[in-house]
C-alpha cells in the first residue's frame, strides 16, 4: 500500500499533466477541456499545500547544511526548526484535505497512486480519485500514514 508521500508525488505528476493540457489548443472548447479544468482545479486545492510542503522541506535541508558553520549554527538551527514545523503543519493540512475529500466520497474508493481512468472516477470522490484506483485502501488510510 502506498504511503502519503508516494500518493502526493503521483497526484502532483497528474496535476502537472493537467496543467499542461490546459494550454493544448486541440482540446480548448471541448468537453474534454472542461473535464481537465475541473480535475486540475480539484487537484490544485491539494497541490498548493503540497508544493509549500516540498519547499519547506527543501529550505530545512538547505539550512541544515549551514549547521556546519560555527558562526551560523544558531540562525541555521532556528531556520531548520521553523521549516520543519511548517512542513509538519502543511502535512497535517494535506491529510485533512484528503480525509475530508474521502469522507464525501460516494462509494468506497480503492487505492494506488496511479491516475484513475474516467470510468473509475465515478467510484471515488473527485479530489481523491487520482490517488485511488486499484488496491483497496481509502484516502483516509493513505492520509493516516
Amino acid at each position: 500500500m502506498p504511503d502519503i508521500r508516494t500518493c502526493l508525488a503521483g497526484l502532483h505528476a497528474r496535476y502537472q499533466r493537467l496543467t499542461e493540457q490546459l494550454g493544448d489548443a486541440a482540446i480548448i472548447g471541448t468537453p474534454a477541456y472542461q473535464a481537465v479544468v475541473k480535475d486540475q482545479a480539484r487537484l490544485g486545492r491539494l497541490m498548493r499545500p503540497y508544493e509549500q510542503l516540498r519547499q519547506a522541506e527543501a529550505d530545512a535541508a538547505s539550512a541544515e547544511r549551514l549547521l556546519k558553520d560555527p558562526d551560523l549554527v544558531e540562525m541555521a538551527r532556528e531556520e531548520v526548526d521553523g521549516n520543519l514545523r511548517r512542513a509538519a503543519a502543511l502535512l497535517e493540512e494535506i491529510k485533512g484535505l484528503l480525509v475530508s475529500a474521502d469522507a464525501t466520497a460516494a462509494a468506497t474508493p480503492s487505492s494506488s497512486c496511479a491516475p484513475a481512468p474516467v470510468a473509475m472516477r465515478r467510484r471515488c470522490s473527485s479530489a481523491i480519485s487520482p490517488a485511488c484506483t486499484a488496491s483497496g485502501a481509502s484516502a483516509t488510510a493513505c492520509a493516516s500514514r
